[in-house]
């Protein structure tokens, strides 16, 4: 998904970062070793685990990702470009 109109290139890193950061704390890995496109709950998380950490998004870049659905959720670069796209129209 290309943002770049609405947010600048160090912003989507620092957004890439952060939600990389926060789901390899919860899932106790390296940065380096999480599998962008690998199913969450193949990687051992829960609804629980995903549903915290869209919680910690939306407090961290002050938006609101309106859709939750764990079919629309499935992996951590789904989860990255869900809250890139939800700070790109906050920019707008």
């Amino acid at each position: 998904m290309n943002h770049s109109k609405h947010l600048s290139e160090a912003e989507v890193e620092a957004t890439t970062q952060f939600v990389r950061g926060l789901i390899c704390a919860g899932l106790h890995m390296k940065p380096e070793d999480l599998p962008d496109r690998r199913n969450f709950y193949e990687l051992g998380a829960d609804s629980v685990d995903t549903a915290s950490w869209v919680a910690a998004c939306e407090k961290e870049f002050d938006i609101i990702i309106a859709n939750r659905e764990p079919s629309v959720l499935d992996t951590p670069a789904d989860m990255i470009d869900m809250v890139i796209e939800a700070r790109a129209k906050l920019a707008r």
